[in-house]
C-alpha cells in the first residue's frame, strides 16, 4: 500500500491545534480541561503511528474504528476531537474497492453528526464548534479516495509498461536466434541452387560430346 512522506505524517499534525481552540476561547477553562487535551492527544499519536504500519483492510478499519470512538467520547469533553473523525477519513482512502471506502466515509460523517446531536456545548457554539468537522469529513476522505484511485490507476499503469518491456525484449531475445538460422538457410539454399546449375551445366556438354562420339 502506498504511504506518504514521512515529512508530511509530522506536518499533518498540525490540524491537532483544532483540541486547543475550546480551552483557549472558554472564559472558564480548568487544569481539567487542559488535562483532557494532553490525555487526547496522548491516545490520538499511537493510533496515528499506527495508521502508516497497515497492511491490510482489516487493520485499516481497525484504525479507523479507533479514531471514531475517540473523536466521539473526547467530543464530550472537547468538541476539536472532532478533527479526529477528518484523519480517520482520509485513511479510508486506503480501503478498496472504492466502495468500501466510500460507505466508511459515509459512516464517519454519521458519526459526526450522532456528535453534533449529543455534545453539551450550547447552540450556537456547538455548531461553530462541530460544524467544521461536519463539512470536512466528507470533503476529506472524497478527495483523498480520489487521490488514492488515481494512484492506483498510475501504479497500474507503470506496471503494464514494465511487463510491456519484458515481453518485446522476450519476444527480441527469442526473435533473434530464429531470424539468424533463417538467414542460414536461405545461403544454405542459394549455395545448393548454386550447385546444382554448375551440375546441370557440367552435365550438358558431356552428353553432347558423347553423341558426336
Amino acid at each position: 500500500r502506498h504511504t506518504p512522506p514521512a515529512d508530511m505524517r509530522y506536518v499533518w499534525l498540525v490540524y491537532l491545534c483544532a483540541l486547543f481552540y475550546q480551552p483557549v476561547l472558554n472564559p472558564s477553562t480548568g487544569f481539567l480541561d487542559w488535562l483532557a487535551v494532553a490525555v487526547l492527544i496522548a491516545l490520538f499519536l499511537p493510533i496515528y503511528a499506527a495508521t502508516f504500519r497497515v497492511r491490510n483492510d482489516r487493520q485499516i478499519l481497525i484504525v479507523i474504528a479507533g479514531l471514531g470512538a475517540l473523536a466521539f467520547a473526547g467530543s464530550l469533553v472537547n468538541s476539536g476531537a472532532s478533527v479526529f473523525a477528518i484523519y480517520a477519513a482520509a485513511i479510508a482512502s486506503r480501503l478498496y474497492p472504492v466502495r468500501r471506502a466510500v460507505k466508511v466515509v459515509a459512516v464517519l460523517v454519521g458519526v459526526v453528526a450522532l456528535m453534533v446531536v449529543v455534545s453539551p456545548v450550547p447552540m450556537p457554539w456547538r455548531l461553530a464548534a462541530l460544524g467544521p468537522a461536519l463539512l470536512f469529513t466528507p470533503v476529506v476522505g472524497a478527495t483523498s479516495i480520489f487521490d488514492a484511485e488515481r494512484g492506483r490507476a498510475h501504479r497500474r499503469l507503470l506496471r503494464a509498461e514494465r511487463r510491456g518491456e519484458r515481453a518485446a525484449r522476450m519476444e527480441g531475445a527469442a526473435g533473434g536466434p530464429v531470424h539468424r538460422v533463417g538467414r542460414i538457410a536461405l545461403q544454405h539454399d542459394a549455395v545448393a541452387a548454386a550447385a546444382g546449375m554448375r551440375d546441370r551445366g557440367d552435365q550438358r556438354p558431356r552428353i553432347g560430346m558423347r553423341g558426336i562420339l
